[in-house]
């Protein structure tokens, strides 16, 4: 089985040495890390999953693409169906990808926010009731 981190290299099409420039290491750590001879530290599993856009619980085997698709789901659950639409035309995208991560991480007033803000931008008026979100 593949490691996740060489996984999530080559989804960019990165190289082992442009990954090891990226991040200030040397190939050989790469290397070792995709192998599992050796594991990152807490600072380079970050910067990798701020690199490839997922979580440090994917690239670290932790969670894997079953989860997120449940994370996905959860995410969606109480937009109307036209941005559901989307989610599935996108959900493998990895910039939409992050985009979930993020979300995930946001309380019930962030999230309407951000809803809101996104409908204003669309040219929508944002409509809010309760934990649904619908657009005009």
């Amino acid at each position: 089985m593949e490691h996740p981190i060489k996984r999530q290299r080559k989804k960019l099409g990165m190289t082992q040495i442009q990954l090891a420039n990226e991040l200030g290491v040397d190939q050989a750590t790469v290397s070792k890390w995709e192998s599992m001879k050796m594991s990152p530290t807490k600072e380079y599993e970050d910067k990798m999953a701020q690199l490839f856009g997922v979580s440090v619980d994917l690239l670290t085997g932790l969670e894997d693409e079953k989860e997120f698709s449940y994370s996905l789901y959860d995410a969606t659950f109480n937009m109307p169906s036209d941005y559901q639409g989307l989610v599935s035309e996108y959900s493998n995208d990895e910039p939409f990808r992050r985009m979930v991560r993020i979300w995930r991480n946001l309380n019930d007033l962030q999230r309407m926010e951000l809803i809101g803000f996104a409908q204003g931008i669309m040219g929508r008026a944002p409509v809010m009731e309760g934990n649904n979100y619908e657009g005009n």
